[in-house]
């Protein structure tokens, strides 16, 4: 999305407008005649036009990096000109549509079909309207300028939540232009609505939540909220300056809702199945991550995402950084907040650190590498199978690991942290938007460590694929990795479906593994193992409780070329799990200084 907007907007009146001088102008209705049956009805008018208008639909949503093709949801497409008479499109592609001839007004209107509460698509139901606009609005290509937005909602006491300015008329909104409309999601409800004041200066907090619990459990996770919001704000020295002064967060927390959230300017959808009552801290972490996010990719920005690339995939080297460095922070937000203890947050690490060291994919490529294969893997669909569970390591993850490593190793290294390198990325490019790559990230930890420090970290773990040390970087802090299950057999937990058949392997195994060594993989079915059938998983899994690291085992196996006799040699359960040696033994001075630096409160 576009950072070159002018907040201050020229006002649009009703459907006329008055746009930038020699700009067309552009408006939207949208109405809910066939919401019951998931539909959404949208009028995009343009006037002022002086040739042919191209209007497109998006094929990508800002915070995905993957192309969606939302067009196929779009139907019952007709346009008028502003006398009503009817105009002909053409469509030179299945996401475009053109009008060649008019009178200088252009009325485009079409049906759109959605029915998935998430953060990139759109759901329209009895109960609400959650809309994200790039699958919903169709854009004129070409046209800058302010734009109007008016809602119409199907039900009398059903309100509205955006980033978008409000108006006088609380069915109308205005955005600064159309790339900031798409970046703005849309909650149309019989919702509760949460106000408050944060920050220095205080800016306005909205939270507009839609769920099936209790206004009091509203109120409680609020009030973690707040604790998280000032914890981000503890790191960054300040808030941004939200456009128009607020901050909204949208909440889904619903049985039909799929498990999603994204980063917007100035607000965020969160979206779950879960409910506030069991799983609020878990709701939480999403929420953190999310707005760490107003900082980390909503302003400190890499070059590929400005401007966003609305009909094309994102390629970019930064999303180890972007995403992994947020996924990092949202979990220590939660502690600096006291909403985790040391015993949360060493589950918090175990899984940071598992996911890298025992993952296969950093033989394939570093996190720079896994960034740029964000468009195959960012929520894709494929029918074909794939192999990445070998080859692919999330740069959430992978980024996240890296994050926690660089922060360990610049408190014990170089006397400063990851706050400070956050900090300066804030303050040299975030405070006025200047886009990244990641040559300006290694610079500035050049500036905090020294040019040959930030030289050789970047070449082992961000560009090269070496995985860190984690155990005495943990133990600067008190805490130790050891083995979750010493002496504990292990064959590589294959995912296996169970039939009278025996034990079918559904999934690539995987690399570094007993089955993965002796050759089994998916679509072979292990029919028995030392003679024992493999029928159902309590065979499988006392197969390996009474075995040993280094035992042989005798497979049967039918794979595509027939039945054949396969050696498999277990290994010692290598997962790892980080623990907080506090509990049972006296930190060191240094250690609870160190701990406290990294975990308590700023």
């Amino acid at each position: 999305m576009t950072r070159t907007f002018t907040v201050a907007v020229a006002i649009v009146c009703g459907w006329a407008g008055t746009g930038v001088a020699a700009q067309p102008s552009i408006s939207y209705r949208l109405s809910f005649p066939g919401y019951r049956h998931h539909e959404a009805h949208v009028e995009l008018r343009v006037e002022g036009l002086s040739g042919p208008l191209e209007m497109r639909m998006a094929r990508s949503s800002p915070g995905r990096y993957r192309l969606h093709e939302f067009a196929r949801n779009i139907y019952a497409a007709s346009a008028v000109d502003g006398g009503g008479e009817a105009i002909a499109l053409r469509r030179p592609d299945s996401s475009a549509w053109i009008a060649d001839t008019h009178d200088g007004i252009v009325v485009f209107s079409y049906t759109v079909y959605g029915d998935l509460v998430s953060g990139t698509y759109s759901a329209i139901d009895e109960t609400h309207a959650h809309l994200n606009p790039p699958s919903v609005l169709v854009r004129p290509i070409g046209i800058g300028g302010p734009v109007e937005v008016r809602i119409a909602p199907p039900e009398p006491d059903w309100r509205i939540a955006t980033q978008l300015e409000p108006t006088e008329d609380p069915h109308v909104f205005r955005s600064p232009s159309l790339d900031y409309l798409l970046d703005s999601p849309i909650e149309i409800g019989n919702f509760v609505l949460r106000e408050w004041q944060q920050g220095t200066p205080p800016q306005a907090f909205r939270m507009a939540v839609h769920h099936r619990g209790t206004n009091a459990e509203i109120d409680d996770y609020i009030e973690m909220t707040r604790a998280v919001v000032a914890a981000g704000e503890a790191v960054f020295g300040e808030l941004p300056s939200f456009d128009f002064g607020t901050y909204t967060f949208l909440v889904d927390y619903l049985p039909w809702a799929d498990g999603d959230a994204m980063e917007h300017r100035n607000s965020t959808p969160l979206v779950s199945s879960l409910e506030l009552a069991e799983s609020a801290i878990t709701l939480l972490e999403t929420l953190s991550h999310e707005f760490f996010h107003v900082w980390n990719v909503e302003r400190i920005r890499p070059e590929a995402l400005e401007p966003f690339p609305f009909d094309e995939t994102i390629h970019t080297d930064a999303l180890w950084f972007a995403e992994g460095f947020t996924n990092y922070y949202d979990g220590l937000l939660l502690r600096r907040a006291d909403l985790w203890s040391d015993v949360r947050f060493a589950r918090d690490l175990t899984e940071t650190i598992d996911r890298v060291v025992r993952s296969p994919g950093p033989g394939f490529g570093s996190p720079v590498d896994m960034s740029r294969r964000a468009a195959f893997r960012d929520r894709g669909v494929w029918v074909d199978p794939q192999n990445a569970g070998n080859t692919f390591l999330s740069y959430y993850f992978y980024g996240e690991a890296i994050g926690l490593a660089l922060d360990l190793q610049m408190r014990g290294e170089c006397g400063s942290s990851l706050d400070a390198l956050m900090q300066a990325a804030w303050r040299g490019l975030g405070a006025d938007e200047t886009p990244y790559d990641i040559t300006d990230i290694e610079a500035l930890l050049g500036e905090l460590c020294g040019a040959d420090w930030a030289h050789l970290f970047f070449a082992d773990h961000v560009r090269g694929s070496s995985i860190p040390d984690y155990a005495p970087l943990v133990a600067q802090a008190g805490f130790s990795i050891e083995r979750r299950n010493p002496g504990a057999a292990w064959a590589g937990e294959p995912d296996i479906s169970f039939s009278i058949d025996g034990a079918e392997i559904t999934s690539p195994t995987r690399v570094g593994t007993p089955f993965y060594a002796a050759g089994v993989d998916t679509g072979d079915t292990i029919v028995s193992i030392d003679g024992r059938r493999m029928r159902r998983s309590r065979n499988w899994e006392r197969v390996v409780e009474q075995a040993s690291p280094g035992d042989r085992l005798e497979l049967e196996v039918h794979g595509r070329a027939g039945m054949r006799r396969v050696a498999v040699r277990l290994i010692e359960d290598p997962e790892e799990v980080v623990r907080d040696v506090s509990a049972s033994t006296a930190l060191s001075a240094a250690q609870r200084s160190f701990r406290a630096a990294w975990l308590d409160p700023n």
